[in-house]
């Protein structure tokens, strides 16, 4: 999470928070277990959500009252610290990466805590400002601790993954009408393990994490999420469309065309070992084999800038495929999309 001007973004609305209309952002919260409910997790991950959210809510609440009677900031953030720490270690088991930002967000919170009740929480604090009421509120209360539990729950799995031998990463959007324009267009997405995605202008190793530098708009009150997984199940496996910096494989492109049976070139990738119950291998196949430095025929038409690339390709034995590709006149990213691939001798 961002930990400057925590709260001046973390209020959650009933559209989520954007850097063009995050200014319209209410106060309002979502009870703790409708935050959760449509995230693309499991119901294991989010019952400790859930769970954690509930025991931060009561750390926040504890601050909130400790606060009306002691302003003493280093003192707050030593008690706070430690209650919050507590709750963490009770669904999770923190690294030294991830204590050094539960010191930091708490002192935070602190900060945003006392401030709000000298004077405005979203303005510069003056003497003659009145009190705040929502720096001491329910509603603020649950906002940080859903946004906590999320936080720390998204970089204690990836951590978890990289343990369990998992190889791949691929971020899942909320998938609703709210969801950020940048977090709709990585959905689907699939890297390696131990490289970031690309949010937007930012880098992320998984939703909310800001250790790359991720500004606040793509951090605060993003319920997106990763599915962590390892070779054996990449393999057979193609769910969504992979998207990386260089190209774009469709998963329809591979399912419903080139390995379907009895589709125009299925045989000839089935030739050389593809199969329809493997998808995946074909796809990144092609993304491994694809050089723009190979890029041959290159022509502007009425959708786009389209070419065509050579490659081998095949499991039991390599053939040379002509793969036909476009970077679409309205795309954002101009990354190339494959159209279509055949063998040539065919």
């Amino acid at each position: 999470m961002g930990l400057t001007n925590f709260d001046e973004l973390n209020t959650l609305s009933t559209t989520e928070t954007t850097k063009d209309d995050r200014h319209k952002a209410t106060r309002k919260k979502i009870p703790i277990h409708d935050y959760f409910e449509n995230m693309q997790i499991s119901e294991e991950e989010k019952e400790k959500r859930v769970r954690l959210a509930n025991l931060l809510l009561a750390d926040v609440l504890f601050l909130f009252a400790l606060s009306k009677r002691n302003q003493d900031h280093h003192y707050l953030s030593e008690a706070f610290q430690k209650r919050y720490l507590s709750s963490v270690q009770k669904v999770a088991e923190p690294d030294q990466k991830m204590q050094r930002y539960i010191r930091k967000v708490c002192d935070s919170i602190v900060d945003t805590t006392l401030k709000g009740q000298k004077g405005g929480l979203l303005a510069d604090s003056k003497a003659n400002q009145p009190r705040d009421p929502y720096a001491v509120s329910m509603d603020r209360a649950t906002n940080v601790a859903e946004n906590e539990a999320n936080a720390i729950l998204n970089g204690d799995e990836y951590i978890t993954a990289v343990k369990n031998g998992c190889t791949k990463k691929r971020w899942k959007s909320y998938r609703d009408e709210r969801v950020r324009a940048d977090h709709a267009d990585v959905d689907g997405q699939v890297v390696d393990i131990s490289r970031p995605f690309r949010v937007g202008k930012y880098m992320m190793m998984y939703p909310k994490d800001d250790s790359l530098g991720a500004g606040l708009e793509e951090i605060v009150n993003c319920r997106c999420s990763v599915e962590y997984i390892k070779n054996h199940s990449l393999q057979t496996e193609l769910e969504d469309d992979i998207i990386t910096d260089k190209c774009i494989i469709q998963r329809n492109k591979i399912v419903m065309y080139l390995l379907k049976p009895g589709a125009k070139h299925y045989d000839e990738f089935v030739s050389v070992g593809y199969s329809s119950q493997n998808p995946r291998k074909l796809a990144e196949d092609i993304i491994a084999a694809f050089d723009v430095d190979n890029v041959e025929g290159k022509r502007n038409t009425q959708h786009g800038t389209s070419f065509n690339v050579h490659m081998l390709l095949g499991v039991n034995v390599k053939k040379r495929f002509n793969t036909a590709w476009q970077i679409d006149n309205n795309s954002d990213k101009k990354i190339p999309r494959l159209i279509s691939a055949y063998r040539e001798d065919a």
